[in-house]
């Protein structure tokens, strides 16, 4: 059975990721874990470290009930604030056989200012999908 790797923030309910989820568990024998990564807001002078955790914990809960309600195999957890490591750290945990990394456009989007697909690809030698969300996104619709 492939454990995949869903690795994605903002873009969780993006319907891109969504469709790729739903294809990818069409192929068949198929498990899922999704990472959300620790992420610090933007803005704002005080942040609490529970209140970010919390809030890719509400990512995580909103990306597994759409597993549920489509009747796919998925967990999932809050990763390292730092998508990179976050995504390392599930492949050596969970050995993940492919990855799908969400982000927003490259006009917006930091991750790909990074390169994190081709460096995760790099890095693991896995298969990486990497599915674009724009921005807005429709959320879970």
């Amino acid at each position: 059975m492939a454990n995949v790797l869903v690795l994605a923030n903002e873009t969780i309910g993006g319907r891109p990721l969504l469709d790729a989820i739903k294809d990818r568990h069409a192929e068949g024998d198929a498990r899922f874990f999704i990472v959300v990564p620790r992420t610090r807001p933007k803005y704002g002078n005080v942040i609490y470290d529970e209140a970010v955790r919390s809030s890719a914990q509400v990512r995580i809960d909103l990306a597994l009930a759409f597993a549920r309600h489509e009747g796919i195999e998925a967990s999932g957890e809050v990763g390292d604030e730092d998508p990179f490591n976050a995504a390392l750290d599930a492949v050596a945990e969970h050995r993940i056989s492919e990855v799908i990394v969400s982000t927003h456009p490259s006009t917006s989007s930091g991750w790909l200012r990074r390169d994190l697909p081709e460096r995760i690809k790099d890095a693991t030698g896995l298969p990486v999908e990497h599915v674009i969300s724009p921005y807005p996104q429709k959320v879970l619709s």
